[in-house]
């Protein structure tokens, strides 16, 4: 048992390991790629209820006229994207579904798009097929939310969550999760408030896309008690990572209300606690440009440019920081700096959440210049 245990550990460090490095699922068309990864241990082999599940998916999404092809990949092929999106079968036991997709971030960077990875027990070979008929539902229903196609997406959600049978699912607050989000980007913020509230407590990307809804609703001491509590759960736990998450949603939060002094000394408490701590990664670039973003509110350039020169510093890979900057260089008309910070992003991050804006601003600048004679 304790080795069995052992390998399955190893499975998923190594997904851990390669989140950044997967392919991503686009809709262009009706016609969708998916990527597809298994992970087998020496002498495993693919198990034939992953091929069932697959292909139930692909009926399901066939009926709803969108063609669906499942390209497997091996990690050598797996190329890095920003919109990762994937299924990794783990031998004959378990169905990872890793998704990130840009919904509703793209309405306030508050708001989280994603939340942890949908898990399945693979069904026994020779189980009934209702057990992959309902993981093929879900993962029809998560292929529809993420290539874009929100309206049946919605409507395959509710028919999950409002089905007896199927609402013990132990992903359902995913699903919940994920319905509230689309109810954020129709602009229903009554059902929204609704799916979010009915997920378990203590979910903490949940409770922060909540605030933001309850914010809109104009109830803004409910939006700061639900950040609030989950704050106070996080410094308790002394999980340092959680409370700086928390810090910064609650900087936006307050961004939101327009109390920019609160926004921007919890920023600094988050970028302390980062800093003080043993994160790596994005995170630091990450706060030090969400800081410079929120500083930009009360106009003080200098203030504004520090931090995104910090984050370029700690992360010269960081495409959103050079987004932001060459933002602020068109604001305070330095239109060469600005366009070269575009491009960067760009180059950068091609199918990042800022490249039709990118792509404006260089547009309008490269008119401007012509007209300056530059």
């Amino acid at each position: 048992m304790l080795q069995k245990h052992s390998r399955w550990i190893t499975r998923f460090l190594i997904l851990l390991s390669i989140l950044m490095m997967v392919g991503y699922a686009h809709a262009e068309d009706d016609d969708t790629i998916f990527t597809v990864q298994y992970f087998l241990i020496e002498g495993d082999t693919i198990p034939p209820q992953a091929n069932i599940i697959l292909e139930s998916v692909a009926q399901n999404m066939q009926a709803l006229d969108i063609n669906v092809q499942f390209e497997r990949t091996d990690l050598s092929e797996s190329q890095s994207s920003s919109n990762f999106s994937q299924i990794t079968f783990f031998g004959d036991e378990q169905i990872f579904f890793v998704y990130n997709t840009r919904t509703v971030s793209v309405i306030s960077p508050m708001l989280v798009d994603a939340s942890s990875p949908i898990i399945y027990t693979l069904p026994c070979p020779d189980s009934d097929t209702s057990e992959s008929d309902y993981i093929a539902d879900e993962l029809t229903a998560l292929l529809l939310y993420i290539t874009g196609h929100y309206d049946l997406a919605e409507s395959a959600f509710l028919d999950i969550v409002n089905n007896e049978g199927l609402s013990e699912s132990p992903n359902i607050d995913s699903l919940y999760f994920l319905l509230g989000n689309l109810n954020v980007k129709q602009g229903d913020y009554i059902e929204a408030e609704r799916h979010y509230q009915s997920i378990s407590d203590n979910n903490f990307e949940a409770s922060v896309n909540l605030a933001w809804v309850l914010l809109q609703r104009g109830e803004t001491a409910n939006a700061f008690e639900t950040i609030n509590t989950l704050l106070a759960i996080a410094v308790e736990n002394e999980d340092t990572l959680s409370e700086i998450f928390l810090m910064q949603s609650r900087a936006w939060l307050y961004a939101l209300d327009f109390d920019y002094d609160s926004a921007i000394a919890d920023m600094d408490v988050a970028i302390e606690l980062a800093e003080n701590s043993d994160v790596t990664g994005l995170l630091l670039p990450e706060l030090y440009t969400t800081r410079g973003e929120i500083v930009f509110l009360i106009y003080e350039w200098d203030r504004v440019e520090d931090n995104f020169n910090t984050a370029i510093e700690l992360e010269p890979a960081y495409a959103p920081a050079y987004f932001q900057r060459g933002i602020l260089f068109y604001t305070v008309a330095r239109r060469e700096d600005a366009q070269a910070d575009f491009e960067t992003y760009l180059e950068l991050a091609p199918d990042g959440i800022y490249v039709e804006q990118a792509t404006s601003y260089i547009e309008s600048i490269e008119i401007e210049l012509e007209a300056l004679g530059n």
